[in-house]
């Protein structure tokens, strides 16, 4: 799903999320020994699905790690900016009609002596042009 990444990619560039990240986001993996803060977002899953007129639908979660050595205030910080940039977005996805973009849930993670991280899963609708 090339297309959905672009579009990611795309409205994440010169955002504020961007900035705070220093541009870190990275497609399933980050670079070895990278400094905090990051992101890391991948495709959990992604389903068609086909209506009477023939169209096919896609539906796709996709997972957006952020990964802090600060507090859980920073990272909290981070993931408001997430959530201001992708909930209820439009994204421009070639080839698709882009229908919605939703929050599913986010998960605030921390290990003593770890980083801070947040996950947060969204659920993606679009459909075939």
């Amino acid at each position: 799903m090339k297309a959905l990444f672009a579009a990611i990619e795309t409205l994440f560039t010169g955002s504020a999320l961007d900035t705070a990240l220093d541009g870190k986001l990275f497609l399933y993996e980050a670079p070895q020994d990278i400094d905090v803060p990051f992101a890391v977002y991948m495709m959990e899953s992604d389903n068609s699905d086909y209506t009477f007129d023939s169209k096919s639908h896609e539906i796709s979660l996709v997972f957006f790690v952020e990964s802090s050595e600060g507090n859980a205030v920073e990272v909290c910080d981070n993931l408001e900016l997430l959530e201001a940039l992708f909930d209820d977005c439009k994204l421009a996805v070639s080839g698709y009609r882009f229908l919605r973009m939703e929050r599913k849930d986010v998960q605030l993670v921390h290990e003593p002596g770890e980083n801070w991280q947040y996950m947060a899963r969204y659920r993606i609708l679009l459909e075939e042009e």
